[in-house]
């Protein structure tokens, strides 16, 4: 006679640690699928205009959703291949990991309002942008607010993970200068000046501070919630 499977009896933090790395190699799969498929795309469409694989790399690192992509793909997978580098201990920090949500949620709200209205993908592009716009940020949303450690967040990281927005403004004007080229319209000096850029960049921060103390927020209530 055929006995019944034994009870699953781990303990609840060993059973939920397996399922957290279980969410961290899914999601981490389906993001570094999105990029280099995007990266593959990037490469096939400006080769087949003459460009030069250089020039296509250079489109690609243009784009806040790729770099942002690639930041959580990282966070994702390099602890879990080499947890004792130096580069896996970084990642593996609760700002960083935080600092991922913020940005990938930002990526995902800033695609819906003022992007997905003027572009209309088909096939595997259209894939590749529910993946990077859709499936990825709001895995990862659940991800952190089921498995992220809790109630280590100060306030004044939401501020701290605005250098990293800021420095990618700096890179894509000076880039702009350089080659006459912006891979967002609402960031399109040619297009707008200075002026009208400088003011969607100021509302881009406030939007980017907001959604990072809603973070640091929500890390406070999980850390009450799980000491209970």
């Amino acid at each position: 006679m055929q006995m019944p499977p034994e009870p699953n009896t781990a303990p609840y933090h060993v059973r939920r640690l397996r399922w957290a790395r279980r969410c961290e190699l899914v999601l981490g799969a389906a993001a570094w699928l999105a990029v280099l498929t995007r990266l593959g795309l990037t490469m096939s469409q400006e080769l087949a205009l003459g460009h030069t694989p250089a020039m296509a790399l250079t489109r690609f690192l243009a784009y806040f959703t790729n770099l942002s992509t690639l930041l959580l793909a990282l966070v994702l997978t390099v602890p879990l291949l080499g947890p004792r580098s130096r580069l896996a201990r970084w990642l593996w920090q609760p700002g960083v990991r935080a600092a991922s949500l913020v940005y990938i949620l930002i990526v995902s709200a800033g695609y819906e309002l003022l992007l997905r209205g003027i572009w209309a993908p088909h096939g595997l592009e259209w894939t590749i942008d529910v993946l990077l716009h859709d499936v990825i940020p709001a895995g990862y949303l659940a991800y952190w607010l089921g498995f992220a450690p809790a109630g280590t967040l100060r306030w004044r990281d939401a501020f701290r993970w605005l250098l990293y927005p800021a420095a990618y403004f700096g890179y894509i004007l000076l880039r702009g200068e350089l080659l006459g080229r912006y891979p967002y319209p609402f960031i399109n000096v040619m297009q707008h000046g200075y002026g009208p850029v400088l003011w969607n960049a100021a509302a881009f921060a406030a939007a980017f501070a907001c959604t990072g103390l809603l973070v640091v927020a929500a890390d406070v209530k999980l850390a009450r919630s799980r000491a209970r």
